[in-house]
């Protein structure tokens, strides 16, 4: 700024009106040019424009005072020439920090996209169960208590309202093929209807634990036909599975035929404490069940805990104002 004043100062030109070609006296001087030259230049220089050509035209005109010059409109020329630069995109340079002011905002946004991506989980799939299916040892034993409550029915209560235990023995594996295993399993019982032997057969792939029958060792039982879905393997979270088998009754040599539908949710992981112990993270399984003999239509809601490499060892179920349970109360390997 005081170097502009100087200048301004310095080039008090006089002016002359009524120009005459033939007359060299009259109006403008030749030195009027770069002068007004430095003018545009400083003014410019003032709003920072031209800052770093300021001093080129005040040059020229103190070059053109001195006679190195012949022709003084040659310096306005190039003044306008340097106004050019000036205005022209692509000489303009930034200021760093207003880049950087104006990028930042971008960067940010870019990052804070980025760190959504990373932190939104990724879709989980149906949640595989076979760290729930049984691994039971040949020869283990395996007790349950089982309980009943029949509401008001006094008659029923009186009758098979005392816990009973049941032993299950593991009999043996059998390999169905390569994906398919066979686990059959022996029944005792001392209950209301006196001392009962049984066995079952489980069938286990990747679909899950199947019962496939059940019967009494001097005759009678069920067959489940493709089998009763005990636990899929694979359990959706958010969805139900939905199952349905032909159960085939043999009572007193007459075969009695049963349709099964049924119903499982998954209802959460959760750690339990029964008679056998406290046992964590055990699958949490809600659902109902419907079985249809002719025109008899019974249906049961239950829920059942299953835990890790011991299989169902917990369950509830209720139909019509009545309660069957059962836990286990200890397992051990004879």
């Amino acid at each position: 700024m005081v170097l502009q004043k100087h200048i301004l100062a310095n080039i008090a030109i006089p002016f002359r009106v009524g120009s005459n070609p033939n007359d060299p006296g009259s109006g403008w001087p030749a030195e009027i040019w770069p002068g007004t030259a430095v003018i545009f230049s400083c003014v410019l220089a003032g709003k920072r424009k031209v800052s770093r050509f300021s001093l080129v035209p005040f040059l020229f005109y103190t070059m053109s005072l001195l006679k190195f010059f012949s022709t003084a409109p040659l310096v306005l020329v190039f003044s306008f020439y340097l106004i050019g630069c000036a205005d022209s995109p692509e000489e303009e340079v930034a200021d760093p920090e207003n880049v950087e002011a104006t990028e930042t905002p971008e960067t940010e946004e870019v990052e804070e996209e980025v760190e959504m991506v990373a932190e939104s989980p990724a879709e989980e799939g149906p949640l595989n169960t076979s760290s729930w299916l049984p691994a039971f040892e040949v020869g283990e034993v395996l007790i349950f208590r089982f309980t009943h409550s029949f509401g008001d029915n006094e008659e029923l209560a009186e009758r098979y309202g005392e816990p009973y235990l049941v032993r299950q023995t593991v009999e043996r594996w059998e390999n169905v093929n390569d994906e398919e295993f066979l686990l059959v399993m022996r029944s005792e019982e001392d209950g209301p209807d006196g001392f009962l032997e049984a066995h079952s057969r489980f069938l286990i792939n990747a679909e899950g634990m199947f019962l496939i029958e059940e019967g009494l060792v001097d005759g009678g039982g069920a067959f489940y036909v493709p089998g009763s879905l005990l636990l899929p393997g694979e359990l959706p979270e958010t969805e139900s599975v939905f199952h349905q088998t032909e159960i085939i009754e043999q009572i007193d040599g007459q075969e009695v035929m049963l349709e099964d539908s049924r119903e499982l949710r998954f209802a959460g992981r959760e750690d339990i404490e029964i008679g056998a112990g406290v046992f964590a993270d055990c699958l949490r399984i809600e659902g109902q069940v419907e079985t249809v003999s002719g025109d008899r239509v019974q249906t049961f809601s239950f829920t059942e805990w299953f835990a890790p490499g011991l299989g169902l060892v917990k369950g509830e179920w209720t139909t019509e104002g009545e309660k069957f349970a059962f836990e286990l109360e200890s397992f051990s390997i004879e």
